[in-house]
């Protein structure tokens, strides 16, 4: 891994950090799962053998937490909040080699998850929130590192869960066809006939309407008098 510290300005201080969270144990993460941010930024050098457990300096915290500022900025819906601007440009260029706690390393990365889970990216940290076994004190190590800024940005996400993207739960409450079904982007069951959404639109009943019965058309013969129903 490559780093760029001289891109940040100004003063980061992360002297005391009290965080209420837990240890990332010796992580480490399987090359080359890296996101695809991390190579069209140029992060990391994909033909170095990787060296997880090397510990982590504030160079290589600060050049990640910058390229994954610009990340958000750039792809997710309504970019880095005041909170991750304010850091970043507090950056600065001294103390680069100094070594980084798992502590100093969570308070850095925690506003990042924080902008992500409000636009329902996901919805939880990469860490657990159990306090009891945290050691914030160690030293952090490259994986550690890694993992803690392991995203992805889902340019159009299923903030419900359920099987539909959000482009195509237009929130009307009419159903015109599986690309624009009027139902709500943010409650699975919209109709709350107990069927998700998705499942509805698969079946071909409308996720508008508790009625659970498919859509049918009869089609009927007069010459000799037969029909048949027909589900488009």
């Amino acid at each position: 891994m490559h780093y760029q510290p001289d891109r940040a300005s100004g003063t980061l201080n992360m002297l005391s950090v009290a965080c209420c969270l837990l240890l990332l144990s010796n992580y480490c993460m399987a090359e080359p799962d890296y996101p695809s941010w991390w190579i069209t930024r140029g992060m990391v050098d994909t033909n170095a053998t990787p060296n997880d457990y090397a510990g982590v300096n504030l160079g290589q915290l600060k050049w990640f937490a910058t390229n994954a500022y610009d990340e958000l900025e750039a792809n997710l819906t309504g970019g880095a909040d005041t909170n991750i601007t304010s850091m970043v440009e507090g950056f600065s260029t001294s103390n680069n080699h100094v070594s980084v706690n798992l502590g100093q390393l969570k308070y850095v990365a925690q506003p990042y998850w924080n902008r992500l889970i409000e636009e329902n990216q996901t919805n939880s940290y990469p860490w657990t929130t159990n306090t009891l076994d945290d050691a914030d004190f160690a030293v952090a190590n490259i994986g550690q590192l890694k993992h803690v800024f392991s995203f992805s940005i889902d340019a159009d996400p299923d903030s419900d869960g359920d099987g539909l993207l959000d482009s195509v739960e237009t929130g009307t409450g009419v159903f015109v066809s599986p690309t624009d079904t009027g139902s709500n982007p943010n409650l699975a069951d919209s109709d709350g006939d107990g069927i998700d959404d998705g499942d509805e639109v698969s079946a071909r009943t409308d996720p508008n309407n508790s009625d659970t019965n498919a859509p049918a058309i009869t089609l009927s013969w007069p010459q000799n008098g037969s029909s048949q129903i027909w589900i488009p």
